[in-house]
């Protein structure tokens, strides 16, 4: 079998060349399809689940989004203006199903009114504050099954109006959340941050190998080998339309470092067949060194991959994803 790899590792190379070419084809055109939904985080067959999903769909959705808008207390009405405006501009977007405010109140209404509406049980601390300085909005999204490109797109346009409309109002304070919002804003910094630690995990590595061989070759070797695999990993997800979230997108590291990891036993191996034979020609050396650390780099892939594995018997969809796709990476 060795010598079988030995005599065809040109065409083994070129099938890996050619996968991680169109994994990379993959992420520039297509991307990860990525779960925005907080439902993405609970096991769909629990009891509690399913509990939450019935009050969801008979009373409301848990997807809201707040603007609010806060000025000088003697200026309320100034206030209620700009809430007025945004809501305007928020009710246009396709995802908003509906939005409440105390803008809706008619003005003659309020003015009759007075100070009664707004300490009315329904306005004050929902949408509007006791000392009388902020006055918000609540936007009701249209539910769960948007998907992540709507999500996010909507998020993006909400921050838009926002931002536009602090230009306008500099003396307005205006700020924008809701679990709609945030949680598009948790996997925005969560992705900054992966790519942050993936390129200091990357150059320590780089340090790392550096320090261990002393030579260019087994680095490139080791670097090569773990991005090859994460790649190739990540293109298989884009191609099965898998969806990434917060949990599955942490197995960009984690393929890395047990990919080089195992890439440096080979690397130590054949240094040390090197060192104590060094007139073996390259397929002798590479032989004796696939005799010698073939299976205890199989094993030691075997078993990490199914630790890996067993959590894909996990109910929650990221958590049996992440397994899956981890035993693939370790495969690569």
């Amino acid at each position: 079998m060795i010598s079988f790899f030995l005599r065809n590792n040109t065409v083994f190379v070129a099938m890996m060349l050619i996968a991680t070419v169109a994994s990379v084809v993959l992420l520039k055109s297509r991307g990860l399809r990525k779960d925005y939904t907080l439902e993405a985080f609970v096991a769909d067959d629990s009891e509690d689940y399913a509990t939450f999903r019935r009050l969801m769909d008979d009373f409301l959705s848990n997807e809201l989004a707040i603007i609010a808008v806060q000025g000088e207390a003697d200026g309320f009405e100034d206030t209620l203006d700009v809430v007025s405006e945004l809501q305007t501009q928020v009710e246009t977007l396709e995802a908003v199903e509906r939005v409440t405010s105390l803008a809706d109140v008619p003005t003659m209404i309020r003015s009759v009114l007075g100070e009664q509406i707004m300490r009315h049980p329904l306005f004050v601390d929902n949408v509007v504050s006791r000392d009388g300085r902020t006055a918000a909005m609540v936007l009701q999204m249209r539910g769960e099954g948007a998907s992540g490109e709507i999500r996010k797109a909507t998020v993006e346009r909400l921050k838009e109006l926002v931002a536009s409309a602090k230009t306008r109002h500099p003396g307005k304070r205006i700020v924008l959340t809701g679990p709609y919002v945030t949680l598009i804003d948790m996997y925005d910094y969560v992705d900054h941050d992966l790519r942050v630690f993936s390129l200091a995990a990357f150059s320590l590595l780089l340090i790392t190998l550096g320090i261990v061989f002393r030579r260019i070759a087994p680095v490139v070797f080791a670097l090569t080998v773990s991005m090859a695999a994460t790649l190739c990993t990540l293109g298989l997800a884009i191609a099965l339309d898998l969806p990434m979230t917060l949990i599955t997108q942490m197995i960009v590291i984690l393929v890395m470092v047990l990919s080089v990891a195992n890439c440096v036993h080979l690397g130590v191996a054949d240094d040390d067949i090197f060192a104590a034979a060094p007139f073996y020609d390259w397929p002798e050396r590479a032989k004796r060194v696939l005799r010698r650390m073939a299976a205890p780099c199989a094993a030691a892939m075997l078993t990490t991959a199914t630790g890996f594995g067993s959590v894909a018997i996990s109910g929650i969809t990221p958590v049996r994803m992440f397994g899956i796709l981890m035993v693939v990476g370790l495969a690569m």
